[in-house]
């Protein structure tokens, strides 16, 4: 019985310790924990052009009615570092907030906070680029701009292949 307890008390310090670490390197972790952050899950599978040539440092989720854009390759605080593309109401949004608290990919899963969920339109003067993205779908495909001087993939055109 004594030895039972004993590897009881191992797992349950082993796993704390886990939890904690996890959370440390990744914030987000935590608010998923007590419920204010959810797991997207792994990327779709998409063929992603950035001014014509092929991305692969670009993922794409599939989020309930809309589509979550991650480059990758861009800074950790950029304001385009995620993109949501709202085909029903045919708006592209920029996140409220892009740190590691609202936005992490932990073992290949995207975890999104409550507060990373809301966006801002593009085309808004104040919160977004004042600029008119010119989105486009087709069956298997949408299209759109971004401001070069915005942001920091340097590219103004881009086309995902669903």
């Amino acid at each position: 019985m004594r030895k039972a307890a004993r590897v009881i008390l191992i797992i349950g310090f082993a796993t704390s310790i886990s939890i904690l670490l996890i959370g440390w390197r990744h914030p987000v972790f935590f608010k998923w924990l007590s419920g204010t952050a959810k797991c997207i899950g792994k990327p779709i599978k998409t063929k992603v052009y950035i001014n014509s040539i092929l991305n692969n440092h670009t993922s794409v989720f599939k989020v309930g009615t809309y589509y979550l854009v991650h480059f990758n390759n861009a800074d950790q605080f950029s304001r385009v570092r995620f993109l949501s593309i709202h085909k029903d109401r045919s708006v592209i949004g920029l996140p409220s907030a892009v740190g590691k608290r609202d936005y992490d990919i932990i073992g290949g899963y995207l975890f999104q906070s409550e507060t990373g969920s809301k966006f801002s339109d593009i085309r808004d003067d104040m919160k977004g680029f004042d600029f008119d993205p010119g989105l486009s779908f087709a069956e298997k495909s949408i299209h759109f701009r971004i401001p070069a001087a915005n942001n920091d993939t340097g590219s103004d055109s881009i086309r995902i292949e669903l």
